[in-house]
């Protein structure tokens, strides 16, 4: 792949700020996708969207959020979630993300792409909203489907039941 179609880390990169979501909105890949969407986005990066899809870049950032979570998981209180833990343990499990990034098997384009993006979630200026909220918001999502499988072994975790009622037949 030629520099000029995929990411070129000599380029300056824009910062990509949480995105604000309304009540009750999640942080999907679509709401990611449409981040890292902006045209500044993409004309200093190269516009990798052309070769690299944000579905397969948030897939290889799950996996190895997965592999974090695996060597991570005896440290972490479960009382709390994610977003609770302890600052060490949240800066531990990201080091050892971008450790894993660079030995993770996967095509140089996407270990670069992945690098800026978390670069510019993270940037040192003052001011700036969510500083690694890609990395925190696909940890948060590895952590609650850990929670809710456990949950879902567990015979006696309450079982929740959304928008349906139900009626015992008068006798």
């Amino acid at each position: 792949m030629s520099s000029s179609a995929g990411p070129s880390s000599s380029l300056t990169r824009p910062s990509v700020p949480r995105p604000t979501l309304e009540r009750g909105q999640n942080l999907t890949n679509t709401v990611v996708k449409d981040a890292f969407g902006s045209e500044d986005w993409l004309e200093r990066t190269g516009n990798w969207a052309k070769k690299l899809t944000i579905d397969n870049t948030m897939r290889l950032i799950q996996k190895i959020c997965d592999e974090v979570y695996n060597q991570h998981e005896g440290q972490m209180s479960p009382s709390f979630t994610f977003q609770k833990q302890n600052t060490d343990i949240k800066d531990a499990m990201y080091n050892k993300f971008l450790f894993l990034l660079q030995t993770y098997e996967m095509e140089e384009d996407y270990r670069s792409l992945i690098l800026d993006m978390l670069d510019a979630t993270d940037p040192n200026e003052e001011g700036f909203r969510g500083p690694r909220w890609l990395f925190e918001v696909c940890m948060r999502r590895t952590w609650d489907n850990r929670s809710s499988r456990a949950k879902g072994k567990d015979p006696k975790a309450k079982k929740r039941t959304r928008g349906s009622a139900h009626f015992q037949p008068e006798r």
